[in-house]
């Protein structure tokens, strides 16, 4: 029985040496109105534990992190809650390339939204001027109204997109995309700036906004004892 337990404690020890290590280094939930962790566009404020945005500059505002020096180039997820109230809104990830301007005029990169026409979910792009690009991996289904649970992982170069239910989990909605096969795409690489972006509405809102950092697995070094 002895020997039993050691090798079951050994092989849950074994397992959980291999399994992914992730790394929450950003969380806020927006219970202080303090927004200087971020650039900020357009109007948006903290009200009642929520970032919400007016009508300001633009259709839209958009909030963006930076990750810090220490975890650049690593993989990462982000995570928020929206309430959807049939608004576009979603998760910003930058991108990158050749001959794209150093100082854009609006944002470099993607976003993993939900459309305001139809109400369901797809990954948009930005083009070289910062302007609007177009939409692609749209999805079919129509998003329910409510709170909705989005994430955005970005890992080996490929960005995985989920909608779900905030509060039961469940998925309403999945795709994955591999950087550059789009043809309209003018992106290299995903960067490591990430945002909120959403078209002004005052129903709607964000919370719990969530960045974590994930590891590579790794087999432990094994020795003779």
């Amino acid at each position: 029985m002895k020997k039993f337990c050691f090798a079951l404690l050994f092989g849950l020890l074994l397992l959980l040496s291999v399994s992914a290590k992730s790394t929450v280094i950003y969380r806020n939930d927006f219970s202080q109105a303090d927004l200087s962790d971020f650039f900020q566009y357009g109007n948006f404020v903290v009200e009642d534990g929520k970032l919400r945005n007016y009508a300001g500059r633009g259709p839209s505002a958009y909030v963006t992190y930076t990750l810090p020096a220490a975890y650049a180039g690593k993989n990462y997820q982000v995570d928020v809650d929206m309430m959807n109230s049939g608004v576009m809104g979603g998760i910003l990830i930058g991108g990158d390339g050749e001959d794209l301007a150093p100082s854009p005029s609006y944002f470099f990169g993607y976003t993993c939204t939900l459309s305001g026409k139809t109400n369901h979910p797809c990954i948009a792009y930005f083009n070289r001027d910062g302007g609007w690009g177009g939409t692609f991996a749209p999805g079919t289904p129509v998003m329910p109204e409510g709170l909705l649970h989005l994430m955005v992982r970005i890992e080996d170069g490929v960005m995985t997109f989920r909608v779900s239910d905030a509060e039961t989990g469940e998925q309403y909605y999945g795709v994955r995309y591999e950087i550059g096969v789009h043809t309209s795409d003018i992106y290299n690489r995903f960067t490591d700036t990430v945002g909120l972006r959403r078209y002004y509405d005052a129903d709607g809102y964000f919370d719990n906004f969530t960045v974590t950092v994930l590891e590579d697995d790794a087999l432990p070094a094994m020795t003779a004892s």
